[in-house]
């Protein structure tokens, strides 16, 4: 039958259903021909065998059975799906598809599944399709499971699911500016799990009854856990107690409606560091946050959609919070646990007000009803509790453009509306480095004051767009939030880390970082001018975005992957050896820009060292440095192993800019397999022996006519002895103008004038004659 709830609709129809699994053939669980399947009037059903799509677990031997279900709708109506199965009915995996529409649904009933582990892989349950289906069948997993929903169908389970060890679920990408999707694993009857939950897709909705058991539940970045309180009594204690609950970047929300009022507990809240995460209401009711933990540079945003009975209450919390909101869309906070939910105070790290309107007491505030101009008056007038570690209502929410008149000191700033623009040719600083924006995705925020300071760490959520264009000075670690763009046009230095918490971030202006730059889960961070400047840049994270297509990034350290596409990459903060935990892409017109001071490798000159492959083109410009004792001047026999790679090095550099040299003297840039190496040889030495004699001449004979030249792929063991990427007689006249002049020549005796024209005259018949046999 159809059960109610936001997902029912009697009467929608199902277009396709397959349901495929790998089977234990058991005796006492077989497949056998005399089970049936059974469905309601209008449909047709049949089982097939074939592979698990798109991936499987490994499979189990012999023992291992596909079972495929496939139904096909001859006619509106309610699909339900039956069979004979046996109480149990062993199975490694479940495989759901179906080509419908969002309307359509299945149901799935009968006995028990129990799905187990195969060499050491989770048992899986796949579900494909835009519908909806749901499971009157209970489902045991004896170890761990996966759920895994990438689409933006509905997959309901009725019955507790039961699982002994660790429950994932992942799939379709929730994304917070689309509310309306509805991918969901839906436990609407909870469950019991008896390790980790984590939720790194689609979502996961709990109803009905609690999820016990697990150790931790672990909510990822763009995907939630919604808690719908529909009809529940006043401790609806839909998550264990006891359960632990980290935010990596993810929402816990609350939906419904208490049948007698409560809130649901969370003895331990820890919002991991570098995130930012939310916690929403949105119906009546409220969260009971015993402790909470922040990561350094963790984050979270409150949000109340409800009435004024709302609550968050934050109990016994001692760590200090960081927590931010959409200002036109807060509840009543009881944010110092004195039972009172009607103050609106802004404690550090806290934003909050009591309704949607309202602005925040600032007796330091003035605003010309005339211009709707809102000032901030000068900071010696202001008290000591406008600091770090104090609770005060001394803080300002913008609802009217804000002119700064002098050095202003503030607790926290909230913008709400469209257009606000906060600008001046003074100073504002913000004590607790707080700043949020409006939600509404068609503001946009501008802030144009010259000089905008957060003295310790400092926290910006962008929930719409904005536009930064004063010099920001945070003096510890900096964390941008919000889903919403940040346009950095401004310079920006931060004393310590820098954390790219969320939604996209564009720079433009120089940014400098003390400590590690990090791009948070599915965040975006790209570099389209100016400069990047930090000790590290991590885009480990999964789904984690860099782009650059501009601009210079100078960091010795890259963890993850690294695209560069334009603009300079400058590794090192001045010559170093520098690591690439991953790939390394350099493409048109990005150049890798490299600092010789020496030939001391990783402190006298620069090097790339790339754990994965590289992939070359783009250009490679040299510079020569003062790395103590004056400006380097390269000699004869110098080598600089300029990148290694143990993946491979496939490709070459389009462009070369590297400095003049003493005369007689030239580069040479090799490609190995693994490495490019740049040394210092003689003009018209292409055996690098130390001469310029006959046996140059022949290699540069044997290679005449060549362009590209590619064979030997450098320069000049292939006859190029100018660098222009052809071997003719611009490379000849070089190795002429240079003949016995190598440093190894014992005497330079010049030549008669006749030898090198003979030999030109020579090579060149030899070079026509060579042609004349190609073409016959």
């Amino acid at each position: 039958m159809w059960r109610s709830g936001r997902h029912g609709n009697r009467g929608l129809r199902f277009v396709a259903f397959v349901l495929g699994a790998w089977f234990f053939a058991t005796p006492a669980n077989a497949l056998e021909p005399t089970h049936t399947i059974t469905t309601s009037s209008g449909t047709t059903a049949k089982f097939s065998t074939g592979p698990w799509s798109p991936a499987a677990p490994p499979v189990g031997g012999d023992a291992s059975y596909v079972l495929g279900l496939h139904t096909d709708v001859d006619a509106p109506g309610t699909s339900v799906i039956d069979h004979d199965f046996p109480t149990t009915f062993e199975a490694h995996g479940m495989l759901i598809t179906s080509s419908g529409t969002t309307s359509d649904w299945t149901m799935l009933t009968g006995e028990s599944f129990l799905l187990f582990n195969d060499n050491d892989e989770p048992a899986r349950i796949e579900h494909y399709g835009l519908g909806l289906t749901q499971f009157d069948t209970k489902i045991i997993a004896d170890a761990s499971l996966s759920i895994y929903n990438p689409s933006v169908g509905t997959l309901q389970f009725f019955e507790p699911l039961d699982v002994a060890v660790d429950l994932t679920v992942d799939g379709f990408v929730y994304d917070d500016l689309s509310p309306s999707t509805t991918a969901f694993v839906d436990l609407n009857q909870g469950g019991n799990v008896g390790g980790n939950v984590e939720i790194r897709g689609a979502g996961l909705e709990i109803r009905g009854a609690t999820l016990t058991g697990a150790n931790e539940l672990r909510i990822w970045e763009s995907t939630r856990v919604q808690l719908d309180m529909s009809g529940l009594s006043s401790s609806p204690d839909l998550i264990e107690d006891t359960t632990p609950v980290v935010l990596e970047g993810g929402r816990i929300e609350i939906s419904g409606a208490f049948g007698g009022g409560g809130a649901e507990v969370i003895n331990g809240l820890t919002l991991a560091a570098g995130t930012s995460s939310e916690l929403e209401l949105e119906a009546d009711g409220g969260f009971f946050i015993d402790t909470l933990t922040q990561g350094r540079g963790g984050a979270a945003l409150i949000l109340t959609r409800g009435t004024n009975d709302d609550v968050f209450d934050f109990g016994r919390t001692t760590a200090p919070l960081a927590l931010g909101h959409r200002p036109e869309q807060i509840g009543a906070l009881d944010n110092d646990n004195d039972g009172d939910e009607s103050d609106a105070s802004i404690i550090p790290f806290l934003i909050g007000s009591s309704d949607a309107g309202q602005r925040l007491g600032n007796t330091f505030v003035t605003v010309n009803n005339s211009t709707g101009e809102l000032r901030l008056l000068d900071p010696s007038l202001m008290p000591d509790a406008l600091t770090v570690g104090t609770t005060s209502t001394q803080n300002v929410a913008l609802n009217n453009s804000a002119r700064i008149t002098s050095p202003t000191t503030v607790n926290a700033i909230a913008i709400q509306n469209s257009g606000v623009i906060i600008r001046g040719d003074s100073s504002l600083t913000i004590t607790s480095g707080v700043l949020t924006s409006s939600a509404f995705a068609t503001n946009v925020c501008q802030l144009t004051v010259a000089e905008l300071i957060m003295p310790n760490d400092g926290y910006l959520w962008a929930n719409n767009l904005t536009q930064l264009s004063s010099q920001l000075t945070v003096g510890s670690d900096f964390t941008k939030a919000g889903l919403r763009r940040l346009d950095v046009l401004g310079d920006v230095s931060v004393g310590g880390k820098t954390a790219f918490a969320d939604g996209e971030t564009n720079i433009y202006a120089d940014f400098d970082s003390g400590d590690t730059v990090s791009v948070g889960i599915r965040a975006t961070l790209r570099l389209l001018a100016g400069s990047l400047t930090t000790p590290q840049l991590d885009v480990s994270r999964p789904h984690a975005t860099f782009e650059m297509t501009g601009g210079v990034l100078q960091t010795p350290s890259v963890v993850g992957s690294l695209a560069v596409e334009g603009g300079t990459f400058a590794p090192g903060m001045s010559p170093a050896l520098t690591t690439i935990e991953g790939g390394l892409f350099l493409g048109e017109p990005a150049t890798l820009q490299i600092e010789i001071g020496g030939t001391a490798k990783g402190s006298e000159y620069d090097s790339v060292n790339v754990t994965g492959a590289a992939l070359l083109g783009g250009g490679l410009e040299v510079l020569l440095v003062d790395a103590g004792g004056g400006v380097y001047d390269p000699g004869f026999g110098d080598s600089f192993e300029l990148l290694t790679a143990t993946g491979g090095i496939v490709g070459k550099f389009d462009e070369l800019s590297l400095p003049a040299l003493d005369a007689g003297l030239s580069w040479s840039l090799e490609y190995g397999t693994d490495a490019v190496t740049l040394g210092v040889v003689v003009i018209g030495d292409a055996n690098f022996d130390g001469h310029v004699d006959g046996l140059d001449y022949l290699i540069w004979a044997a290679h005449y006519g060549d362009d590209p030249a590619q064979n030997p792929p450098g320069s000049p063991a292939n006859g190029d002895f100018n660098f222009d990427n052809v071997v003719d007689g611009l490379d000849y006249l070089a190795w002429a103008g240079n003949f016995n002049q190598g440093p190894l020549d014992a005497v330079a005796i010049p030549e008669p004038a006749a030898l090198p024209l003979a030999l030109l005259t020579l090579a060149i018949g030899t070079v026509l004659r060579a042609r004349r046999r190609r073409g016959n």
